[in-house]
């Protein structure tokens, strides 16, 4: 059981300063994933809890010790690279009994350690092959069993589905979510870009942005209640949608909304007051719901039937554009009006700095 600690981490490279005192607690046994996009700072981040990299300033901590010092060899840490790295001339028992190998360890603990390692991860019956005879996934199981065999304290995984085709990922992704099943006292640390990874993976998210931490919390947390724009749009697929909007006080205590071109709705207050002016509404695209009355008149520019849903991409009178996602097939041909309402228990207020209105949803 492992803990980790990290406080006003930071990293800089010559003058520019890539990570930005970062402070973040990951409890033993739990799947954290670092998501953002190129250049956040998630693998440099990685790197430093790992050792590849100096910590610039701040303090990392494994189970109450600092390791700042600490070569990559002593913190008690496995990585798990995009690349599989697979040493082509070895067997895959051979590749995943490397390390123990090089540390002298008894041949029959190894070959235990390397077997059960094996079932885990269901190679057993590829031991003898060689990598190019394994598919992209099986390349990659060798890559973890090469990192659970050596018992490490921390796994660190660092973007290990990039290389492969959206069915191995999905494939892949099950069995790192098993694996972490079969192994609940590990603590892991996954890096990825991929929002759906996440999502699908983690305990908790850690959102980053240029080197900052912009939201930490469980996966759902994050879909219903972003701290901010930016979280907002970069957890879900189709990204949340944004309009600007003249907010003031209602008569009847909630919110007049006006989009321009005479389109208006009331919204419940559930703010705590009546933040007034031009702010930013968002309402994810499976939220927004087709009805003749809704607020929101719009003009179908284009639709994508996807079988079990279908996404319609259209235009407000003012210029706007949207995402609205529905079940099944639809009929709507470019041109066509349609009207959606928004549905008070999923729409968001953004203040002018990006900030969420509220705590949670209006």
């Amino acid at each position: 059981m492992t803990e980790l600690s990290l406080r006003g981490l930071r990293k800089s490279f010559g003058g520019h300063e890539a990570i930005h005192g970062v402070d973040l607690d990951i409890p033993s046994g739990e799947f954290v994933v670092f998501v953002g996009p190129s250049g956040c700072g998630k693998s440099t981040l990685l790197r430093l809890i790992a050792g590849l990299e100096d910590i610039s300033a701040g303090e990392l901590s494994i189970d109450g010790a600092v390791v700042n010092a600490l070569p990559p060899a002593k913190r008690g840490v496995a990585m798990v690279f995009q690349s599989y790295a697979l040493y082509p001339h070895m067997t895959v028992f051979e590749n995943i009994a490397f390390g123990l190998t090089l540390k002298r360890r008894d041949k029959a603990e190894v070959d235990r350690r390397v077997r059960e390692v094996a079932a885990t991860l269901e190679l057993t019956e590829l031991l003898e092959r060689l990598p190019r005879e394994l598919s992209g996934g099986q390349r990659q199981r060798v890559a973890i069993g090469r990192a659970i065999v050596r018992q490490p304290k921390v796994f660190l995984f660092d973007e290990p589905l990039s290389n492969l085709d959206a069915s191995l990922r999905t494939q892949m992704r099950g069995e790192i979510a098993n694996l972490h099943e079969r192994l609940p006292d590990v603590t892991m640390i996954y890096v990825t870009h991929d929002q759906v990874e996440a999502m699908t993976l983690a305990d908790r998210i850690v959102v980053l942005r240029d080197g900052r931490v912009e939201q930490v919390g469980r996966p759902l947390e994050l879909y219903h209640q972003p701290a901010n724009l930016f979280v907002a749009g970069f957890i879900g697929a189709p990204s949340m949608n944004f309009l600007a909007v003249q907010v003031s006080a209602a008569a009847e205590g909630g919110l007049a909304c006006r989009f321009g071109e005479g389109l208006e709705t009331t919204l419940p207050l559930g703010i705590g007051g009546a933040p007034e002016g031009v702010k930013t509404l968002g309402i994810r695209p499976e939220h927004l719901e087709e009805h003749p009355e809704g607020a929101l008149a719009v003009t179908v520019e284009r639709v994508e039937n996807l079988g079990e849903s279908h996404l319609v991409h259209a235009r407000l009178p003012g210029g706007a554009t949207l995402i609205a996602r529905g079940s099944g097939a639809v009929e709507a041909k470019a041109g066509a009006k349609l009207r959606y309402a928004l549905p008070p228990g999923h729409v968001h207020l953004f203040l002018e700095d990006g900030r969420s209105a509220a705590a949670r949803q209006l």
